[in-house]
């Protein structure tokens, strides 16, 4: 329940900054564990218009199979900036910071939830001038995370599909996996048993 704890405290800032508009334009930059997660949260509260900026094409097959949102190539395609009202940054790094400041509308909002880098790429005239939101968040908060348990419990959100269970003894492979980009979004190494 950890990342979706997470991912559901940067859903949550992003509709008080936003406007609880369930027409907003979604875009979460990164499909790991916790954008994943991000898109689910949005898409478990009735927000229909949600795409996913991936690379790893492998990881952006996984994504089109789960839940109703759009996976893209960020290296190949970029989306109408003129309509996109949230940004979840789940990567954190220059690059991203950079898209997310290039492809908000103008009063949109930006989560910055990822921290792969402290490179620049924030555009602060254009979000100062634009009136752009931007918030930091890293973890959650103890609501979070009792709705993160209810999200499971109900259902409405599983780790079917992106999560795997994989065998203590395959943790060397694991992460050689996560870095080459074979893996899904999430590894879940366990001790004992099948």
């Amino acid at each position: 329940a950890e990342p979706l704890a997470c991912a559901f405290h940067a859903v949550r800032l992003a509709c008080q900054l936003a406007g609880d508009n369930r027409d907003a334009t979604i875009v979460v930059l990164g499909g790991g564990a916790i954008g994943l997660l991000a898109a689910l949260v949005f898409e478990a509260y009735g927000y229909s218009d949600i795409q996913i900026a991936e690379p790893n094409a492998l990881r952006r097959d996984m994504l089109e199979n789960i839940g109703s949102m759009r996976a893209y190539d960020p290296l190949c395609e970029k989306p109408d900036s003129s309509r996109i009202d949230i940004i979840i940054d789940a990567v954190g790094s220059g690059t991203t910071r950079r898209a997310a400041s290039a492809l908000v509308r103008p009063g949109g909002v930006i989560v910055h939830i990822g921290l792969q880098d402290n490179e620049p790429g924030l555009d602060t005239r254009r979000i100062t001038l634009q009136e752009i939101n931007f918030q930091g968040t890293y973890c959650y908060r103890k609501d979070d995370f009792a709705e993160a348990l209810a999200l499971l419990s109900s259902g409405k959100i599983s780790g079917k599909g992106w999560a795997e269970i994989r065998h203590l003894d395959e943790g060397a492979q694991s992460f050689l996996d996560i870095h080459e980009g074979k893996a899904p979004p999430k590894i879940i190494l366990q001790t004992g048993g099948e």
